[in-house]
């Protein structure tokens, strides 16, 4: 019978020949899953034999990767803001370079103030949530057009026992009806070109929703389709975050100060790179 150490060392050489380059890690995290153990826990029982049902399962996590499927997928969590959220094929996994924009909106924004905010293509909702989570007397609204994302985004706020009331609407971004005004209004829509996208890592391509990603030949239709929406929800002097790709800055703030806004601030990411904008809504003369 093989021991926990031996699983780890076969998992990792199966997806090494799959040239999956995080083999190592990779292999741990799967049989950690399949184990219900922390690494720590699992680095102490290296020397433990695993039963063949626990093998069976684990070989079956790596045939799943080996065809590069993420590995938040696989195991069905992925990090974000210092908390863990639900993902599945019906979401965009969560980046790191995302919490520029809940850091926008957090040291932006009195983290007291009663405000109302809505998210335009929430996702598995860890933006607008992580953002609840350290506002307390902030309520929201999350808008998406799939199902699926909605249903991520209701167990994420279960999970996560915010007491924040919060709405969750099925709704494409044009034909969104609700009542009222906001507050703050934030989105990471879609912003990859079409001509990149056939360039994009093998496991984003062929598994994460291409909606959420894919936005014309120039990577800014969802910006232009977005900025009459929230011209049109947000209050006056009321603020804007969104999260743009890399060298799209210049573009969407143009698009955004054409609909009526005024830019308050460009948020870096931690290599140095501009990834977010800060608006505020100008009044209409």
């Amino acid at each position: 019978m093989l021991t926990i150490k031996k699983l780890l060392e076969e998992g990792g050489a199966l997806l090494k020949k799959s040239n999956i380059d995080s083999y190592r890690v990779d292999s741990r995290i799967l049989l950690a899953k399949v184990l219900k153990l922390s690494m720590e826990e699992m680095i102490v029982r290296y020397d433990n034999e695993v039963s063949e049902n626990i093998q069976e399962e684990f070989f079956k996590l790596v045939a799943r990767r080996q065809k590069k499927e993420p590995i938040s997928y696989i195991t069905g969590v992925k990090e974000f803001y210092g908390m863990d959220f639900f993902v599945d094929k019906n979401v965009l996994i969560p980046r790191p370079d995302s919490e520029n924009l809940v850091g926008g909106v957090l040291q932006n924004i009195e983290k007291d103030k009663e405000v109302k905010i809505l998210e335009l293509g929430s996702g598995s909702g860890c933006l607008i949530l992580s953002i609840l989570k350290h506002m307390k007397n902030a309520s929201g609204v999350a808008v998406d057009i799939k199902e699926g994302a909605i249903n991520i985004a209701k167990k994420n706020y279960k999970n996560l026992r915010l007491y924040n009331e919060i709405e969750f609407i099925k709704s494409d971004w044009k034909d969104l009806k609700i009542e009222g005004e906001f507050d703050i209004i934030i989105s990471n829509p879609p912003y990859i070109t079409s001509q990149d996208m056939h360039d994009l890592q093998e496991d984003i391509r062929e598994y994460e929703p291409n909606v959420a990603l894919e936005a014309g030949e120039d990577g800014l239709d969802a910006y232009r389709s977005l900025a009459p929406i929230i011209r049109r929800y947000l209050k006056e002097n009321g603020s804007v975050f969104l999260e743009f790709g890399e060298g799209q800055c210049d573009d969407v703030l143009s698009i955004m100060l054409d609909h009526g806004f005024s830019s308050e601030k460009v948020i870096k990411d931690l290599s140095g790179k501009d990834r977010c904008v800060f608006l505020k809504k100008l009044e209409r003369n």
